[in-house]
């Protein structure tokens, strides 16, 4: 019995980790759409286009603080290092859906990615041979969860406008200490308020990639901090077989940070992660004091206990003894295909060795990364903390109240100490707060616009109460009542102290 109750509790926790691996690598990337195969005088081309979406990626009304929008096109090829990642053939028959099989057979990857598929066939046979099966399953689901896959023009244009103002977009690689290539893009203003200006770095979950970060660019922009977002090494186009849940991907972290502090254009690194990239976050600022404030989304205490907990969740518990085995033969099996044993990846070990501030966000209703990791990382973390309790689970959009809230952190803890003061916030963003920037407005009409824009903004945050309960409307009424940032109220209130010169 105990023996059964362990390989039924093994299929919950392979159904539980596969289903959220798929959702997020779903809702992160719409499937990749290809255009038909014209005729033509130099014979047949395929033209790949991708659509921009991500379940990450809302309007940037959602902001507060203006929109985004595109104003010159880009595309980039997929270089000479890519390859068809193989033919329909060659997976018929592994298990894997033949319009997935199709799909994967059109897409071009770097070549050392593998195919998530040979080694997931269906389980057969009898009971010890569907246990080993079941058991392979479960080592591959958490070393190599479903990929996210997609073309590098989904990362869209490279000249982006925001509140009259523009940014780009440049995309770079970086080599970690085991020689594989990471992926990088980082968003910057075209004309710079300064010389060195923060950054904030995302990095994504598990089962995802790069393009997550859109609604933080979408934040992080109008504060006046470029945003760098990069792919773990096995995730999204970069190279790389597997991922170990933080244990090389703290390589990769440290890898662009470095890269960052070389180019001398950069005054102040805040880190920012959700899930496995929260607790890459974690590991890498326990070891560098110089990371100035951390974002972090559904971080984990550690492997064994995320483990735990699902095992606690099936149906039939197997006895904790035998978890705990399980855990163990799973973590030599990790590390024989990878090199990194996960289970022992433990974030929580050493939070109390970090002195940088920290905002932690959990979903009350998340069963993958319990709200108590978060909890119990606070609790003897060694910075200034603060906690934030969302509704939803591990894998919904959070609210804009957390946006808001995130605003006003980062703008506290990199932009104020970076030399960004409220008057060269309100500059920049003159447009979206409705100041007008003109050198012949006078001064006592510049701050009776910024008060008038605050008063807006306050009758709006009233008739905003009731608003959250409304699903009927259409996106374009959400829009429109979308609740302002209180750091905007803020700084808008501020301006009366703004210079003659304004």
């Amino acid at each position: 019995m105990c023996f059964q109750a362990c390989f039924r509790g093994s299929k919950h926790f392979l159904t539980t980790f596969r289903k959220t691996s798929r959702r997020e690598a779903t809702e992160d990337e719409d499937k990749m759409k290809t255009a038909g195969r014209e005729g033509g005088r130099n014979g047949k081309a395929e033209e790949m286009v991708a659509s921009c979406s991500s379940t990450t990626a809302r309007s940037s009304s959602g902001a507060g603080v203006g929109d985004l929008s595109v104003v010159s096109a880009s595309r980039s090829s997929s270089g000479d290092d890519a390859r068809p990642i193989r033919s329909t053939e060659a997976v018929r028959g592994s298990g894997v859906d033949p319009n997935l099989a199709r799909e994967l057979a059109q897409r071009r990857v770097p070549e050392d990615t593998p195919i998530y598929s040979a080694e997931h066939g269906n389980p057969r046979g009898g009971f010890f041979k569907r246990m080993s099966t079941t058991y392979n399953e479960v080592v591959l689901s958490i070393v190599r969860p479903p990929r996210s896959m997609y073309h590098p023009t989904s990362l869209g244009s490279s000249a982006l406008e925001w509140g009259g103002r523009e940014f780009l977009r440049s995309d770079f690689r970086v080599t970690n200490p085991r020689g594989l290539r990471l992926e990088c893009s980082w968003w910057q203003p075209k004309n710079r308020m300064a010389p060195e200006l923060p950054c904030v770095v995302y990095m994504h979950g598990n089962s995802s990639c790069r393009m997550e970060s859109f609604e933080v660019v979408e934040i992080c922009l109008p504060l006046g901090c470029t945003v760098v977002a990069f792919d773990f090494s096995g995730s999204g186009i970069s190279q790389g077989q597997y991922v170990t849940l933080g244990h090389f991907e703290k390589e990769d972290c440290r890898t662009v940070l470095e890269y960052l502090r070389n180019t001398g254009t950069v005054s102040r690194i805040g880190l920012w992660g959700r899930s496995m990239g929260a607790a890459t976050a974690l590991l890498h600022a326990s070891h560098d004091p110089l990371v100035s404030a951390m974002v972090l989304d559904s971080p984990f205490r550690s492997i064994e206990g995320i483990g735990k907990d699902l095992f606690a969740q099936a149906i039939i518990r197997p006895p904790a003894c035998m978890v705990k085995a399980a855990l163990k033969m799973v973590g030599r099996s990790t590390k024989k295909r990878t090199g990194a044993d996960v289970c022992k990846v433990k974030p929580i070990q050493d939070v109390h060795k970090c002195q940088m501030p920290v905002l932690v966000c959990t979903a009350d209703n998340d069963r993958v990364v319990l709200p108590k990791n978060s909890r119990e990382i606070l609790a003897v973390y060694g910075g200034p903390k603060k906690l934030v309790m969302v509704e939803g689970d591990h894998n919904s959009l959070r609210p804009y109240s957390f946006q808001h809230e995130v605003m006003g952190f980062l703008f506290d803890h990199l932009c104020l100490p970076s030399g960004i003061t409220d008057e060269m916030f309100l500059k920049f963003n003159a447009r979206s707060l409705g100041l007008e920037e003109e050198t012949t407005r006078s001064h006592s009409d510049s701050r009776s616009a910024a008060l008038a824009a605050a008063a807006r903004a306050q009758a709006l945050a009233a008739s905003m109460d009731d608003t959250d309960d409304d699903d009927d409307d259409d996106d374009d009424d959400e829009f429109e009542m979308l609740p302002p940032c209180p750091l905007m109220m803020r700084l808008a209130a501020n301006a009366r102290n703004l210079p003659p010169n304004f």
